[in-house]
């Protein structure tokens, strides 16, 4: 790997080398696409490609239709008919030349297509190999690069658009800023330190006190933002529990809009979680049917019941759900006794029978409680809201920066510590010069962020992740 040294700063270069790989999903479609990258793309692509024209004779984003025909063989079979599509370095994705065949949407077709590619001298891609490449010529930041997986796997309509925002580059806008406020901060140190003799504006305790201060407000809101990222990115975990014939189920199927649990008057029918994904308001919440929690003697039921404790622990968020039909019972006080210190929303069923009889659950200490009738929708649309309200995904700012995996959170939490630190520093009379420090130190945990000064390892950890032709 090619590094080349600016400004002080090692920026890192893919090796030039041409790989190819099949760019779109398994499966029959209309349109398959083959891309290759690299030095010799455009010559290795020539070999297999016979058209009108050379490749090499196009221009960047230039387009030609031929046909992919074998090579090193005695006979040159034609393999498929293609359109080629041409792009010059450095305005490509990965910043090389790229060539991409687009041919028809068959495995078999496309496989064959690949082969020949190899056959003409390129190599397999790696994971990821095409967006390692952009970010490593320069096309865009680690946060971006990571970006383009999140937006590839993304699930909900919120996920999508934060993982968007980040492609953009909004995250990466908002640490950079960051970073060219603690850059300035270290610049002054260092003219008012090693320039005494030139007219330098004095550094106090009080001015530093105020830079440092902005600097740890912004870092705080994107250290905060972190679970809201999580839960947008993976799901929301929604954990229904309440004892049996409660409606569980019955509110279970109503949320996620078909038949996923069993609906009984019988005790105990639920004796397995059932699982659904539904998309609420743009949010992905996995909901969990679990077993009504109370005392048995059938072994089966028992063990439905614990797995429902377990995934009590492990919920994002808790809905309870009472039946507003019946008096409270010591089965719901002991419910609820389970539940305290947990993020809950209280659901009080049957109110196509008993009215608005959200009061009765007042009286077991939960914050959030919503009347319902799970048999005809009424109040569902009020109890969705309170459930994206609990895990705090209501009046958002939809464009706000939001830190989405555990690299990112690292980086920008160790800048958070190192800029406490040198607030700390500062307030218990420390010298100027150890406060530097600590603000260097936060500037080196943001440069990793956009992957400036991080290790190859990390680099290839994060790619490692990707989808092969990515």
């Amino acid at each position: 790997m090619k590094t080349e040294k600016i400004n002080e700063k090692y920026v890192k270069k893919s090796d030039g080398s041409t790989v190819a790989a099949i760019a779109t999903p398994s499966g029959e479609g209309a349109i398959g696409v083959v891309r290759i990258t690299g030095d010799d793309a455009i010559s290795v692509a020539d070999r297999v490609f016979f058209g009108g024209k050379k490749l090499r004779e196009l221009g960047g984003y230039c387009a030609e239709y031929g046909k992919i025909k074998t090579v090193g063989t005695e006979k040159n079979e034609t393999v498929d008919d293609v359109v080629a599509l041409v792009y010059c370095a450095p305005h490509s994705y990965t910043g090389e030349d790229m060539v991409e065949f687009f041919c028809h949407g068959n495995d078999r077709i496309l496989a064959r297509v690949l082969n020949s590619v190899v056959s003409a001298g390129a190599e397999i891609a790696g994971p990821g190999e095409f967006t390692k490449r952009a970010f490593l010529n320069g096309k865009m930041s680690l946060s971006q690069a990571e970006a383009v997986m999140e937006l590839i796997s993304a699930k909900g309509k919120s996920s999508i658009e934060t993982a968007r925002d980040r492609l953009e580059g909004r995250l990466g806008k908002e640490t950079d800023e960051i970073y060219s406020m603690i850059a300035g901060v270290c610049a002054h140190f260092a003219a008012w330190t090693d320039y005494p003799e030139e007219d330098v504006e004095e550094m106090t305790k009080q001015s530093l006190m105020g830079e440092l201060l902005k600097i740890k407000k912004r870092l705080e809101k994107l250290v905060l933002g972190y679970e809201t990222g999580k839960l947008i990115s993976n799901g929301v975990k929604c954990t229904l529990a309440g004892k049996p014939n409660v409606g569980k189920s019955t509110i279970m199927n109503a949320l996620a809009g078909e038949d996923c649990s069993i609906v009984s008057e019988t005790a105990g029918t639920t004796r397995d979680v059932v699982e659904a994904e539904v998309s609420l308001d743009g949010v992905i919440m996995k909901l969990y049917d679990t077993a009504g929690i109370r005392e048995s003697d059938n072994e089966i039921e028992k063990m439905g019941v614990e797995r429902a404790r377990k995934k009590l622990y492990s919920a994002d968020v808790v809905l309870a759900v009472f039946d507003g039909s019946k008096p409270l019972d010591d089965r719901d006080l002991k419910i609820a006794e389970l539940l305290k210190g947990k993020n809950v929303v209280a659901a009080v069923n049957k109110k196509d029978i008993a009215g608005n009889n959200a009061d009765i659950a007042k009286t077991l200490g939960f914050k959030r409680i919503v009347s319902v009738s799970a048999l005809n929708g009424d109040g569902m649309d009020e109890l969705e809201k309170e459930l994206l309200s609990a895990v705090g995904l209501i009046l958002r700012d939809e464009h706000e920066p939001i830190v989405s995996n555990e690299r990112q959170y690292s980086c920008i939490s160790r800048a958070d510590a190192c800029i406490k630190e040198a607030i700390d520093a500062l307030r218990a009379g420390v010298t100027f010069d150890a406060v530097e420090v600590c603000a260097q130190s936060a500037a080196e945990a943001l440069a990793q962020f956009s992957g400036n000064n991080v290790s190859e390892d990390v680099i290839n950890e994060v790619f490692s992740k990707f989808c092969v032709g990515n």
